[in-house]
């Protein structure tokens, strides 16, 4: 139960940190979605019509990562719009003068992954 809600929390960090070509690209992003969708629905599903496979709803937790994944696309486009470029990987970059990329990372992380995680811990206690 605990490896399914580490998973849905770590997956889109760990492809955001490793993988951002293909969060950037429009075409791997939409794969990525369809497969997270399809994993968040058999969540929702099982957390729904699953009673007897389980007794609490943390399986409701796997709509994180396609909520972490839609909301990265929607502060990508922000920022592209804003800055006609994408933000650089600032992980391992220390140069000076990153301020937007920073700050896009961390938006990311307080945004993109907190939000749906709380959203997901709500929805597990209204479901029960």
């Amino acid at each position: 139960m605990m490896f399914v809600f580490m998973f849905s929390l770590l997956n889109p960090v760990l492809l955001a940190l490793f993988c951002r070509r293909l969060l950037n690209n429009k075409k791997t992003w939409l794969i990525i979605v369809c497969i997270y969708t399809i994993l968040g629905l058999t969540g929702v599903f099982i957390a729904l019509y699953g009673k007897s496979i389980t007794d609490n709803n943390f399986y409701i937790s796997l709509i994180i990562p396609a909520c972490s994944i839609i909301i990265y696309r929607v502060l990508l486009m922000v920022f592209k719009y804003k800055f006609e470029r994408l933000p650089l990987d600032t992980a391992i970059d220390r140069q000076s003068g990153l301020f937007w990329d920073k700050a896009f990372n961390v938006i990311f992380v307080l945004i993109g992954i907190f939000g749906p995680m709380v959203g997901a811990l709500i929805l597990s206690g209204i479901l029960k």
